[in-house]
C-alpha cells in the first residue's frame, strides 16, 4: 500500500513539473532571443540593414568580373581621335528652294561654234539645267523653213571643252543632234567645297549655209 502511494505522489509531482517547464520554456526562449539581438553591434551610419541591399553590396569576383572591369578602365582611358580634314561629301548642303536663275537669254549668230560659260556655286545638292532653243537662217526668219538652219547642242565641263577646242575627241555631258529646235533638261552633279563651271556650245556643221542664228533661253535651278 505504501509503495502504491509513493508511485502516485511521484506521478503527480512529475505531471506538475512537466507542466511548469512547458509553461515557462517559450518565454525563456524569447528573452534569450531579444538579449541576443541587443548584443549585436549597431549598423554604421549610412549602412543598410535590408538583406536585399546587403546582397547588392556583395563584390563579384572572377574572370568575367575582371574582364568587365578592364573594359570600363579601357573606355575611360581612351582618348578621342583627332579630327581630320572634312570629307568633300560632308560639305554638300541643301540649297534653298527656288534659287538659281537665268544663264542665257539672247539671240546670237553661229558661224561655226558659239560658247557660253556658266557656273554652279559650291555646296549645291542637285543643280538642274533647263532650256529651249531654236535656230533659223535669217534673224527674223522662220526656223521651220528647211533643215539648213539646224545646229547641234553640246553641254560640257571646262575640262571637256578644253579638249574640244583643241580639236581632240572629247566626251560631253549632253548632246542634241542637229536640229532647228530642242528642249533640254539635265541634272548636273552636286558641287562640294568648290564651284563648278560648264559650257553651253552651239555648233554649225553646214559650211555652205552660211551664218545661222539661235534664240536660246536657259536657266539653272538649285
Amino acid at each position: 500500500m505504501k509503495k502504491l502511494l509513493s508511485w502516485m505522489i511521484f506521478a503527480v509531482v512529475a505531471i506538475y513539473g512537466g507542466a511548469f517547464v512547458l509553461h515557462h520554456f517559450p518565454s525563456t526562449t524569447k528573452v534569450q532571443t531579444a538579449e541576443a539581438a541587443d548584443s549585436q553591434p549597431a549598423p554604421a551610419p549610412g549602412q543598410s540593414t535590408d538583406p536585399v541591399d546587403a546582397a547588392k553590396a556583395v563584390t563579384v569576383v572572377g574572370p568575367l568580373a575582371d574582364y568587365m572591369q578592364d573594359q570600363k578602365t579601357s573606355a575611360k582611358d581612351e582618348k578621342p581621335l583627332p579630327a581630320g580634314p572634312p570629307n568633300a561629301k560632308d560639305l554638300i548642303v541643301d540649297s534653298p528652294v527656288g534659287t538659281g536663275g537665268s544663264i542665257l537669254h539672247k539671240t546670237f549668230p553661229v558661224a561655226s561654234t558659239a560658247k557660253f560659260v556658266f557656273e554652279i556655286p559650291a555646296h549645291v545638292t542637285s543643280p538642274q539645267l533647263h532650256g529651249t532653243y531654236r535656230s533659223f537662217l535669217k534673224q527674223a526668219g522662220d526656223a521651220s523653213a528647211d533643215g539648213n538652219s539646224n545646229v547641234e547642242f553640246l553641254l560640257m565641263s571646262m575640262e571637256q571643252y578644253a579638249d574640244f577646242a583643241r580639236g581632240r575627241q572629247a566626251d560631253v555631258l549632253y548632246f542634241a543632234e542637229s536640229s532647228h529646235g530642242q528642249q533640254v533638261s539635265f541634272g548636273l552633279s552636286p558641287t562640294f567645297d568648290k564651284p563648278a563651271q560648264y559650257c553651253l556650245v552651239f555648233r554649225n556643221r553646214s559650211t555652205d549655209a552660211g551664218k545661222k542664228f539661235v534664240q536660246a533661253d536657259f536657266s539653272v535651278d538649285f
